[in-house]
């Protein structure tokens, strides 16, 4: 069996730039029916995520997403890439709904100057020491030095905090002075590791004032995956975006532009709507490559 699969980047205008996400379209769940072939394939294209849909309907699609190392919740980079593939092979396509299971529903949707608009859960931030009964007692009351521990500038942090619900309980974030060069400082992704085993991953995010594209910078941390550095991360966004538009006082109709600041890089404008907790998070994609894998 052939099986057609697409390289695509996301988060970006430009081929090398977002983040890297492999998108496979099959047609039938049950010859599928086992996560482990899955899983397989995605070793294979050993890219950050490797997006499998499942067709159910003209614009409606199981969706699954696995990095190299297993199956994970929610994936805002594998979803925006999928969406690309899809409205280019469907050019009457307007809207697409995924089935994610673990996360829910979701939704893509043509938007302005060829852009793709997802909607995905948000959630808001508890700070650490109110949940402070999943932490060990030595990183309860020394958290702030133990994360500047792996910043190889000084770094003081003015709120530490995770996710309240959903697929965000196991991720922290953590925001940085305004302005904090983020961009420049180097991340022990090891360190990080080693001191929150119990953690998926770290958000580090700061206001950027002085950089006149954009609200906030950010750059995105995988702890119990070991993955590393995250190159642009939507589904961070979706726990950073509300405690954002608290904090700058946004209206509920405003854009928040935000960019993660790895070494690829990538920019998202993002709305939050309040009322229902969700997130829209508005960004472009390429097509890097196209082919065929076989399958015995």
């Amino acid at each position: 069996m052939d099986i057609e699969f697409f390289h695509v980047d996301a988060f970006t205008t430009k081929p090398f730039g977002g983040n890297a996400a492999a998108v496979v379209i099959l047609q039938s769940e049950s010859q599928f029916d086992k996560d482990e072939l899955l899983h397989t394939i995605a070793k294979e294209f050993n890219l950050p995520a490797t997006t499998f849909l499942f067709s159910s309907s003209s614009n409606a699609y199981k969706i699954k997403w696995f990095t190299p190392l297993r199956r994970i919740p929610l994936c805002g980079h594998g979803t925006l890439a999928a969406s690309h593939i899809l409205f280019n092979k469907h050019p009457a396509l307007d809207l697409i709904q995924y089935d994610s299971g673990p996360a829910g529903n979701l939704t893509a949707a043509r938007a302005k100057e060829d852009s793709i608009q997802l909607e995905f859960p948000a959630c808001n931030l508890v700070q650490m020491q109110d949940v402070g009964q999943q932490l060990t007692k030595e990183l309860e009351n020394d958290l702030e030095r133990l994360l500047a521990s792996a910043f190889s500038q000084p770094a003081q942090f003015t709120f530490i905090g995770r996710g309240d619900s959903g697929s965000y309980v196991d991720m922290m974030v953590a925001e940085l002075p305004e302005n904090y060069p983020l961009k420049a400082v180097t991340i022990d992704h090891s360190k990080l590791v080693s001191l929150f085993p119990t953690i998926r991953g770290i958000t580090f995010t700061t206001r950027s004032s002085a950089d006149n594209t954009c609200h906030i910078h950010s750059r995105c941390f995988y702890t119990l995956l070991e993955l590393g550095e995250d190159q642009v991360t939507g589904s961070a966004h979706c726990m950073i975006a509300p405690y954002w538009f608290r904090k700058l006082g946004l209206a509920n109709d405003a854009e928040l532009v935000a960019a993660q600041v790895s070494q690829r890089g990538g920019i998202m404008a993002l709305e939050w709507k309040q009322d229902e907790m969700r997130c829209l998070i508005r960004s472009s994609a390429v097509t890097i490559a196209k082919g065929t894998m076989r399958i015995e």
